[in-house]
């Protein structure tokens, strides 16, 4: 893939790396955390994280994940993220007061741990194989999950103002705080991170739960009923957060934004996390059948249908079936809360968490390591040196969801185009890979927001080979695939730079045409039906544009061409009562064109190093005849 090649070259680990580490991975006592041991360990579960999102976000080929599940080290992972989940309740509290002064980094480093094991089952979990091998062991994920999603709801009023202080605020906090108090700090940043990674996690989980063993699902809907938990993140969503002087901020890619109060109902990837767990515990056939509704129940979630507009149905197809569902409920007679009878009999326990709260000795636990902590400083602790040098690596601003330095103008590689059903589910085959076209010229346009690059696309060499090989398959007619004409498109840019630009579209609303099957063979899509030339109903092209001049620094202008032929296996009924007629989808991408803004790159002017390095000769001649 074209990705994995731009990627190649600042690969964190390599697969040969990866299966070594993972291999090595072992299960420290509670005594040990902190130990140089561990620290060792930490930061190779830190690579891995980093190198595991790193291939997810490149959709490549994820041997983090794929070692995990060789080596059996999943379920070692879990128990590593419930040990310091443990450690930091039970005897950090006990033993904060002895290192923060000397060991603040050491005792920091170890409460990050929690976030880069969680941050790494977020990748994990999204793959239903993953779930599956955890088996039992689930239930104490989701445990988790709960316990982290409460903490996230339960910030004090302190909590949530401190990442939005002002300046002068900030700077009299950092001379009055004590050791002790940055490390509450600590404490309070890390619960709210973790917090966020378990709604995620929660997300992956309700989606396969239905596949999943019973114990699974009736942990998410009886024992923790996570329908009803949802509500209040939907309500009062802790990523969202309105100043003193009424703007907005969300938290978007680990940090906080400004928000426009016009871009409030534009759904940031958490708040859609939220809302497409609600779908699978609502609409999906084995949780609706097992998710009993009383009149409390019906009371909690019906606070949030007020949500559901045409704002967020359009960039989230999938909440019509939740917006249905809620209309239906509203018409049901719920039967009172007090009627309401579990039907479970037996229910599987969380065993190693409650192994670790009920038999573990904290204070001795919190003794050993308060000796443990003062052996070396941090000022001399070479591990710690080891640690930060991780966050110098090459590419991990992409990694960590910061903006590195501005590079000068990159070229465009290649743009991904996905289709989409209306159900937001990708259409694969209808999907195309672009390249820029080098015999076409560039065009620059100005605009009133600056210069933009223009430049037409070509079909490219993978999506070229996919349709050879449809041709010369057996039974295929034709190597055009339509796309869905209903549906919507994601597109995705990579430049030469190391840029990628997402864009979306809204639904196409494309032409179909409407056609009566003369035989069998035309119904089921093995003769292709001609689609006419003449009808003014099917244009000989449409187009759609993907971004914003006004607001984006690219846009993507794409062509759907009338195919001459087209198959009713791409089709839907207008009618269950007409078996013959089909819609048929018969437009499929043509020409594609991508402007781009340019960027500035400002020249330096010679002059000024003349005024910077005369006073640095002035100074190293005075520092010479003083030495002298």
């Amino acid at each position: 893939m074209v990705q994995m090649e731009a990627d190649a070259n600042t690969l964190f680990l390599s697969p040969y790396e990866a299966e070594i580490y993972v291999e090595g991975l072992t299960e420290f006592p509670l005594e040990e955390i902190g130990s140089s041991e561990w620290i060792k360990q930490h930061e190779r579960i830190e690579k891995l994280n980093l190198q595991a999102h790193q291939s997810a976000q490149a959709h490549a080929d994820e041997y983090i994940m794929e070692a995990c599940l060789t080596f059996d080290k999943v379920e070692l992972l879990l128990r590593e993220l419930l040990n310091i989940e443990a450690w930091k309740e039970f005897a950090f509290p006990k033993l904060k007061e002895q290192v923060a002064e000397k060991s603040h980094l050491k005792a920091y480093f170890c409460l990050y741990h929690e976030c880069v094991l969680i941050n790494l089952f977020e990748v994990f979990l999204y793959h239903e194989h993953v779930c599956e091998a955890l088996g039992e062991s689930l239930i104490e994920v989701i445990d988790y999950c709960m316990r982290k999603i409460m903490i996230l709801l339960g910030r004090t009023k302190e909590e949530i103002r401190a990442p939005h202080k002002t300046a002068k605020e900030i700077s009299k906090d950092i001379e009055s705080r004590t050791d002790v108090q940055e490390l509450d700090k600590n404490v309070s940043d890390i619960n709210f991170k973790v917090g966020i990674s378990a709604v995620a996690c929660m997300r992956y989980i309700a989606e396969h739960a239905g596949k999943l063993h019973v114990g699974v699902i009736t942990r998410l809907l009886d024992t923790h009923d996570v329908v009803l938990s949802l509500v209040p993140l939907i309500e009062y969503p802790p990523w969202t957060y309105r100043t003193e002087e009424g703007k907005w901020k969300k938290y978007i890619g680990n940090k906080w934004e400004a928000c426009d109060a016009e871009n409030l109902l534009k759904l940031t990837k958490t708040e859609g996390q939220v809302w497409i767990a609600l779908y699978w515990l609502m609409c999906d056939g084995e949780a609706r059948k097992r998710y009993h509704f009383n009149s409390f129940r019906k009371e909690q979630v019906l606070r949030i249908r007020k949500y559901l507009n045409d704002i967020m149905l359009d960039q989230l197809p999938v909440l019509a079936d939740v917006q249905r569902y809620m209309d239906e409920l509203t018409i049901m007679q719920a039967p009172p809360a007090t009627q309401q009878k579990n039907a479970l009999l037996m229910e599987s326990v969380p065993v190693f968490r409650d192994r670790l709260t009920k038999r573990s000795d904290w204070d001795e636990i919190a003794k050993k390591q308060i000796v443990e902590f003062s052996k070396t400083p941090d000022k001399d602790d070479t591990d710690i040196r080891r640690l930060a040098d991780i966050y110098q690596m090459d590419g991990i601003e992409g990694v960590m969801g910061e903006k590195p330095m501005p590079k000068e103008q990159g070229e465009l590689i290649l743009c991904n185009i996905k289709a989409l059903n209306v159900d937001g589910t990708e259409d694969e085959e209808a999907g195309v890979d672009m390249v820029p076209d080098v015999q076409a010229e560039q065009k620059i346009t100005a605009t009133a927001k600056g210069e933009f690059i223009r430049q037409k696309l070509k079909i490219g060499t993978a999506t070229e080979e996919r349709r050879k090989k449809k041709e010369a398959s057996a039974g295929a007619s034709s190597s055009e695939v339509p796309v869905p004409p209903a549906g919507r498109l994601q597109a995705e840019l990579i430049y030469t730079n190391g840029s990628r630009i997402e864009h979306a579209s809204a639904f196409l609303e494309l032409p179909t045409y409407d056609y009566t099957c003369r035989s069998p063979a035309e119904l089921m899509g093995k003769t292709l039906v001609d689609v006419p030339t003449g009808d003014t109903a099917l244009p000989a092209s449409v187009w759609r544009q993907l971004g914003s001049l006004e607001t984006d620094d690219s846009i993507i202008q794409i062509q759907f061409v009338r195919m001459a032929q087209a198959s009713a296996k791409f089709s839907t009924k207008p009618s269950e009562s007409e078996k013959l007629r089909r819609c048929i989808s018969c437009y499929a991408v043509g020409t594609v064109f991508v402007s781009t803004k340019k960027i500035d790159v400002p020249e330096i002017d010679p002059s000024i190093f003349e005024t910077v390095n005369k006073p640095l000769e002035e100074t190293n001649n005075n520092a010479g005849i003083q030495a002298a």
